[in-house]
């Protein structure tokens, strides 16, 4: 009886790391035609609850208003300052909801001059929590990462992208070390890496660009009657095939707009898709057949990168969040078949 618990728990040990190497790398691993296969090396989540801790030590920050809607209306926004006067002065005795604030609401007490003001006030607050929590997480995964890769250097013969935020490496290793990686407790998957080049898509531009100044976004149904350009917000675009949009076209030679060179990539080529994708988000007025058209936020500050490989993808994510971006946009044209791949729990 013993001898049998002790091979059913050492079977059952078997299956659980066995169980964390892909079918595909296991495939690779049996074709035996590599002496170093690149890996992916998922870990086991980090407990983020220090992070909270962290907030309201190092910086005075009462997470629980931050992280509950209602509380963050009732407790944070009458004290935001705008010039000399609170919220909570500004409005009068009003209460503060998320409903009497809206930018939308044509029923709300408040002028759309106070409610911009207010709304750009709670952007600005929330943003430097938010910068905050990067850096607390940035600080807690990038160490226990780092812890990782130190404590099993012996195991990875080459580190190809280690990210700062998020708890995965990928990494080049013996055929025989990837079953000793898969019995560590911290790793929770392992899959094959595939380094394919991205694809490069031609677009048929004047077919696409939709957003007219009329009937868009910047038409008096928004806001109001004051329409939205997206003043204010930070946009990255992640373009495939060392795209880079060509500023000649759509007035993009007047938008709010930078390119940037992702850390491994070098000069970019200009590409209808990029062109066509910056447009979309920042293009300026343009006239095309007689119809008018324009960028649903021309108004954002834009910044556009350029990428030919996965691993570029990682870097270029972990660029724009280090660089306060709020909104990513990715076109980044890799077929990662159908199902839920590594490369897109990754991203």
């Amino acid at each position: 009886i013993v001898m049998s618990s002790v091979v059913t728990t050492f079977a059952t040990t078997i299956n659980v790391f066995n169980d964390k190497i892909s079918e595909q790398l296991k495939a690779v691993v049996s074709e035996d035609k590599l002496d170093l296969i690149p890996v992916y090396i998922f870990l086991d989540r980090c407990d983020k609850s220090v992070v909270y801790e962290s907030l309201e030590e190092k910086y005075g920050y009462d997470t629980e208003l931050y992280e509950n809607k209602e509380l963050y209306y009732k407790e944070i926004v009458p004290n935001i300052t705008i010039g000399s006067k609170k919220v909570s002065e500004m409005l009068n005795g009003k209460k503060v909801t998320a409903q009497e604030l809206s930018l939308d609401n044509s029923e709300s007490s408040l002028d759309i001059k106070t409610r911009q003001s207010i709304n750009r006030a709670m952007v600005d607050d929330a943003n430097e929590y938010l910068d905050c929590y990067r850096d607390e997480i940035a600080s807690l995964v990038g160490g226990y990462v780092s812890k990782f890769v130190e404590s099993n250097e012996k195991l990875l013969e080459e580190i190809i992208v280690q990210p700062k935020s998020a708890e995965f490496i990928i990494a080049k290793v013996t055929p025989e070390n990837i079953n000793k990686l898969a019995k560590l407790p911290d790793v929770s998957d392992i899959d094959y890496f595939e380094n394919a080049e991205v694809a490069v898509e031609s677009w048929n531009g004047n077919s696409i660009i939709e957003s007219d100044s009329v009937k868009g976004l910047g038409s008096e149904s928004y806001n109001d009657g004051s329409g939205y350009d997206g003043e204010g917000i930070n946009i990255g675009v992640i373009e495939s095939g060392y795209g880079k949009y060509d500023e000649n076209d759509y007035n993009l030679s007047d938008a709010n707009l930078t390119f940037v060179s992702t850390p491994g990539v070098g000069t970019s080529n200009v590409s209808s898709h990029a062109t066509v994708v910056t447009a979309l988000i920042c293009g300026k007025k343009t006239v095309i057949e007689d119809k008018v058209y324009e960028g649903a936020a021309k108004g954002a500050t834009v910044y556009q990168t350029a990428v030919n490989y996965p691993q570029d993808i990682i870097n270029a994510i972990e660029m724009f969040a280090d660089m306060d971006i709020d909104v990513i946009n990715l076109s980044a044209g890799l077929n990662t078949g159908p199902g839920y791949s590594s490369f897109d729990k990754s991203v």
